[in-house]
């Protein structure tokens, strides 16, 4: 009885990191436009190294959005799952797919960010 008391409800809990991961991977899809626009209008002979830290980012933040859309995917699966055992098991293994999207984004922000011009 006290047991119950402590129980989660795992497929509600996924829906909400579906929409967390969804908002997550939009966001890395507007940091990759914006790369890949900087990337188009400037001159690559000016700064060389400046570019082959943006294609870095780009890649990074590629790899983020992929991860992301997946987890979200993911997670909205787990939130359908009837399974209460199996939900909890999907939400473990969706966690490990998360994180690592997660540090790929900020890697990916602070390769961003040592490309700016510094004022």
């Amino acid at each position: 009885m006290a047991l119950d008391v402590l129980a989660v409800d795992e497929a509600a809990i996924g829906g909400l990191y579906s929409q967390l991961t969804g908002v997550l991977a939009g966001f890395a899809f507007a940091g990759l436009a914006l790369v890949i626009t900087q990337r188009l209008t400037s001159d690559p002979d000016e700064h060389q190294d400046e570019v082959e830290e943006t294609d870095n980012s780009a890649l990074l933040l590629f790899a983020a959005f992929l991860g992301l859309a997946l987890c979200s995917l993911g997670y909205a699966v787990l939130g359908g799952e009837e399974n209460r055992n199996l939900a909890t098991v999907e939400h473990v293994v969706m966690g490990v797919g998360f994180t690592s999207a997660g540090l790929l984004m900020l890697l990916a922000l602070r390769e961003v960010v040592s490309v700016a011009p510094r004022t």
